[in-house]
């Protein structure tokens, strides 16, 4: 790995937890689509742009990777891309959007990563680290996402978990759930820096 790369990386999750936290601000002020959000899921939004886009994104660019490693990234952000291109104008256009359609998603994309690792050598640590971190990041967001469509529905207009009794359980699996995801995003930004040295 480049040391270029890996401060990419980094740079990149800190502007991005920067944004997050600004959009968490403004939605609970003056976000009259999806409704309030609370703390923790200010910080998954982070997790989740950071796993299924971000990270993906710089490590298919990342020429010092494996080529089975940079096309596991390629399609895993092709795929994430796509997803967004859809799913943002169904939320706000057409609230059609439902939970079902993103834990389908999610599980095809996670049945990527499981298929595309084997092909991975060895030798490439940084994606075999980082395939850990995001597919447990997808287990953790189809359970959200179930757990998200017993208490409300996209199609009410409610896009986002607030901090209200509705809400309680998910924001503490979330709260859980960013406990154990945290420790090996650093991990993992620590392994790509490391081998960015070697």
């Amino acid at each position: 790995m480049s040391p270029r790369s890996s401060n990419l990386l980094i740079t990149a999750l800190i502007l991005l937890l920067g944004l997050c936290v600004g959009f968490g601000v403004w939605q609970n002020s003056h976000g009259d689509v999806g409704g309030d959000i609370s703390p923790a899921k200010v910080l998954w939004l982070w997790m989740a742009i950071g796993c299924f886009l971000v990270i993906p994104a710089c490590l298919w660019r990342d020429a010092r990777l494996s080529v089975a490693g940079r096309r596991l990234w390629g399609v895993f952000f092709l795929g994430f891309a796509a997803r967004v291109a859809i799913e943002l104008p169904m939320l706000a256009f057409t609230r059609a959007w439902r939970c079902e359609h993103g834990i389908a998603h999610d599980a095809v994309m996670l049945l990527w990563l499981g298929c595309g690792v084997v092909k991975v050598p060895r030798q490439d640590r940084v994606t075999r680290t980082f395939v850990a971190l995001v597919s447990l990041a997808l287990v953790a967001e189809m359970l959200n996402a179930f757990l998200f469509s017993q208490a409300a529905e996209p199609a009410q207009g409610v896009y986002f978990a607030s901090e209200s009794e509705a809400f309680a359980t998910i924001n503490r699996v979330t709260w859980i759930e960013l406990a154990i995801l945290l420790p090996l995003l650093v991990y993992g930004a620590w392994v790509h820096r490391k081998e960015a040295k070697t």
